[in-house]
């Protein structure tokens, strides 16, 4: 796979086994605890070829062995069930990217203005993300059937960019989709637009490339804008919570995951009956996650990165 341009397609690079999600009692279950991780091309020695315009470099590497599904899918049980809003400590829950296809868009030419390696997903655990009537029972209101289980840790300590605490509208902001909104994105001619998210230009002129301190991004920080933390997920596109990945030219950020996911808990309790689709309980929030740092831990061990497709 080529990290200078196009896209990776997970498909091509292992087989994974399929784990289900239960729907009652924040059980997440493996169908049929004899099958294994026996991902094809991925438990043995895997040789990668980084592509770029100057130099073209081949690696061997031996990535350890990958889990059970048995493992993985108790391991996914503890991590749905741990998080606790008054514990920092407290694991956050469990990254689900839902997903119709297995691949990786990034460093590719402008699609409709829309910002370039937004791998976004959401976080699911045990207080949030549930139906109003069944509370017991996850919500999974994105349409779609399968989603990829990205590695917890990796979520906290590489991967994370930026979290909202319901839908994020990502799809219009720069950063990666962590900044602010800018310019209109979502057809072929907004791609010609210099201030498109796709460009990831800071006002006036456009001209310089975003970055953390660039006044696009640093607006709508909700750490560092507490009036525009959002009450309802109308307004949850105002502003963000940054994660580790944030802006990795700065370094490493401080994780604000779990202070979005208990802001979010503490503002879900009225029910929304005339929309139930987007009732503040189960309507999903957003988590960006670093696209080139995912493509670098998958070229290291896809069976860690991405253990389970659910």
């Amino acid at each position: 796979a080529s990290l200078a341009q196009g896209s990776i397609n997970l498909a091509r690079q292992c087989s994974f086994v399929m784990v289900a999600l239960s729907l009652k009692r924040f059980s997440i279950v493996v169908c049929g605890v004899a099958i294994s991780f026996g991902l094809q091309g991925c438990g043995g020695p895997t040789t990668t070829t980084t592509s770029t315009t100057a130099t073209t470099i081949t690696t061997t590497t031996t990535p350890p062995n990958p889990k059970s599904g048995q493992f993985i899918a108790s391991l996914m049980n503890k991590e749905y069930n741990a998080f606790d809003p008054d514990d920092e400590s407290s694991d956050v829950g469990v990254f689900l990217r839902v997903a119709h296809e297995m691949k990786i868009y990034c460093d590719v030419p402008c699609f409709q203005g829309t910002p370039d390696c937004r791998i976004s997903g959401s976080v699911i655990n045990s207080k949030q993300m549930l139906t109003r009537k069944e509370p017991n029972k996850i919500a999974f209101t994105f349409g779609k059937a399968t989603a990829w289980y990205v590695n917890s840790t990796l979520i906290r300590k590489r991967l994370g960019k930026c979290s909202f605490a319901w839908d994020g509208g990502t799809q219009g902001k720069v950063n990666n989709g962590c900044g602010c909104a800018q310019a209109p994105s979502g057809k072929p001619s907004d791609c010609q637009n210099p201030s498109c998210p796709y460009n990831n230009a800071a006002p006036p002129d456009y001209r310089q490339t975003s970055t953390d301190k660039s006044s696009n991004v640093q607006r709508c920080i909700c750490t560092k804008n507490e009036k525009k933390r959002p009450i309802n997920w109308q307004q949850s596109p105002d502003c963000f919570w940054r994660g580790v990945a944030f802006y990795p030219p700065s370094g490493d950020a401080p994780d604000e995951t779990h202070a979005m996911l208990k802001w979010r808990t503490q503002h879900q309790s009225e029910p929304n009956w005339d929309d139930p689709k987007h009732d503040p309980l189960s309507f999903w929030n957003e988590m960006i996650i670093d696209g080139h740092r995912l493509l670098e831990e998958l070229r290291k061990d896809a069976a860690a990165t991405i253990p389970a497709i659910v």
